[in-house]
């Protein structure tokens, strides 16, 4: 599959932050049914997780209004909700970004827990 905002191939994947993808896009850079990526998009908008940029068009989808076009902070989430092949190879690629330069396989981690409290 290749986009001009996202290159999804055997090897890994390209993103680049710029990206503006329609959800028609979406399923087919995941390999899912549409359905499922209004669906996913809906659960994570309403948890709070990702709030979408509501600029340009927005469309009608029963009774919430979404925005037409998702950015790189929305295929992230997709790509951490979704379970599909390519959701894998993004999941790992974005873990494999977070590792880099620090000679770490697994990425560090920082969660703070209250006034002054860093717990690695």
């Amino acid at each position: 599959m290749n986009y001009r905002e996202i290159d999804l191939n055997d090897l890994g994947a390209v993103l680049r932050p710029e990206v503006r993808l329609f959800r028609g896009q979406l399923a087919d850079l995941f390999g899912v049914y549409y359905g499922t990526i209004t669906a996913n998009i809906k659960a994570i908008i309403r948890s709070g997780a990702v709030n979408p940029s509501f600029e340009g068009t927005l469309v009608q989808v029963g009774n919430t209004v979404l925005p037409e076009r998702y950015d790189m902070e929305m295929v992230i989430a997709l790509a951490f909700r979704l379970h599909s092949p390519a959701a894998e190879r993004i999941r790992k690629y974005v873990v494999r970004r977070m590792a880099v330069g620090t000679g770490r396989l697994v990425p560090t981690i920082f969660m703070s827990y209250g006034a002054g409290v860093v717990v690695n």
